[in-house]
């Protein structure tokens, strides 16, 4: 499982690993197993982080699938398919997508912008790992997306 943190003090996206490209963005963040600390890395220096310094952040999973041109998917991502109109955000928890409540489920659904937020939509692979979508941006550095979002985060 992977992750990124949202930083909403230095409004700014923190992955703990390399990126694709080899890159690293900013301070490194991580997490121990047990979820019980978290901390950052600066300049091979570890600093924990305090409870009410852990509100600052959003830990957002990535979905383990790419878009058309092989960026990975996170939670927040706000996502649009080739060839059809409207964006959709990728979202992470209870979805309710069939009429039928056996059949929902807990992971990762979609739920277009600017639609009702208790409509979900299915988020399933055309291929392997990849969606036949391309991440266009994410609800906190891309707010301008969301115009007109009733919830905006």
């Amino acid at each position: 499982m992977r992750f990124r943190v949202w930083d909403n003090k230095e409004q700014a996206i923190y992955y703990p690993y390399p990126t694709p490209k080899g890159e690293r963005w900013g301070d490194q963040f991580a997490i121990d197993l047990s979820c019980e600390k978290y901390y950052l890395i600066e300049e091979d220096e570890i600093k924990y982080l305090t409870v009410e310094q852990c509100w600052n952040y959003k830990l957002m999973m990535s979905t383990e699938l790419y878009d058309l041109n092989n960026r990975e998917i996170f939670e927040d991502d706000i996502i649009q398919f080739k060839g059809k109109d409207g964006l959709y955000i990728v979202c992470f928890g209870q979805c309710f997508a069939y009429q039928n409540d056996e059949d929902n489920y807990i992971g990762f659904f979609l739920r277009k912008v600017n639609e009702d937020p208790n409509i979900h939509y299915t988020l399933f692979p055309k291929e392997k790992n990849l969606i036949d979508c391309y991440v266009v941006g994410n609800i906190y550095q891309n707010k301008e997306l969301l115009k007109g979002e009733q919830n905006d985060k």
